[in-house]
């Protein structure tokens, strides 16, 4: 099931009572069907603002990546260049007794806290209950 992080509001355009002393129904339901797709608007406009502020935060991101990447290569061209094949020979025996490589990169743990969660599922979160108290309980178990 898919999480549903942001909800644009009024869902139902058109669900509405009429009141009572209305004269023309249909100017009525015609206002209030107008007035929700503003409402409509304006929240997927709001939407629309933090979904491209995201999708700049990590271009941005990706672009310090793409620049870091290229640096490392560049580095890595200098050093290839300046190695020349005829001068040292390196013998089968060297390279299989070469250690394995390992990564000076540490990986990224805790991934999924609540300060990493994007805004629509944190406003999603405070506009819920509190969880029920179940440690009254544990005296029954």
């Amino acid at each position: 099931m898919p999480l549903v992080t942001r909800n644009i509001e009024p869902r139902h355009v058109c669900r509405q009572t009429i009141p009572v002393n209305i004269r023309s129904e249909l100017e009525c339901v015609t206002n209030i069907s107008l007035a929700n797709i503003i409402r409509q608007l304006g929240s997927l406009s709001k939407y629309a603002e933090d979904v491209f502020g995201e999708l700049f935060v990590q271009a941005g991101a990706f672009a310090i990546r793409v620049n870091t990447l290229g640096d490392r290569v560049d580095q890595l061209q200098v050093k290839v260049t300046q190695l020349d094949p005829k001068e040292e020979e390196v013998s089968l025996q060297a390279i299989t007794t070469r250690k394995a490589f390992r990564s000076s990169l540490t990986q990224d743990q805790q991934l999924f806290t609540r300060p990493s969660l994007p805004m629509p599922v944190q406003d999603t979160y405070e506009t819920c209950n509190p969880p029920p108290p179940l440690n009254y309980l544990s005296q029954y178990r």
